[in-house]
């Protein structure tokens, strides 16, 4: 039964609702950034308002649209740390949940835990490295491959 929820609590997805929609948001952004600066799509006038942008207007635009891409940049690494400390935490509690309520002190809680984990893990190996595996790719689907994303985005918007 714990092994089950510990290949459960791995596989469980790492972002919570908000933290996605602060992903999507960013990758669309990005998206829509680099398409306007790669393809040279800044548009020279906004025909609904009848304004007609110069070019400092175009490199003002391109400015505002990077500190918006900042902004969710920042806000998906701060849910997603808050996402990846609360999967943990829910991690190492099924790991040690009945030591801690026994009052057992805190070193022992650690090492009874990685004992505990270590055992697992012997006996689980193809099931643990598919798990393991598994939720690797999906951190670097999830977490990594935005912040690259962002990250190129602002850069090029910067140059």
């Amino acid at each position: 039964m714990a092994s089950e929820q510990l290949i459960k609590a791995l596989l469980t997805d790492p972002l919570a609702g908000t933290t996605r929609a602060k992903r999507r948001t960013l990758l669309a952004l990005a998206l829509v950034a680099i398409a306007v600066v790669k393809a040279k799509l800044v548009p020279t006038s906004v025909s609904t308002f009848g304004i007609n942008l110069t070019a400092d207007d175009q490199d003002t635009l391109l400015r505002i649209l990077s500190w918006v891409i900042f902004y969710f940049l920042s806000a998906f690494l701060l849910y997603a740390i808050r996402d990846a400390l609360v999967l943990r935490a829910n991690y190492l509690g099924l790991v040690d949940k009945d030591l801690v309520q026994r009052g057992t002190k805190a070193d022992e809680i650690e090492q009874r835990a990685m004992m505990h984990s270590m055992g697992f893990w012997k006996r689980y190996r193809l099931l643990a490295w598919v798990s393991w595996t598994a939720a690797a790719f999906r951190w670097l689907l999830d977490l990594v491959l935005p912040v690259v994303l962002g990250i190129y985005t602002l850069s090029i918007l910067w140059e």
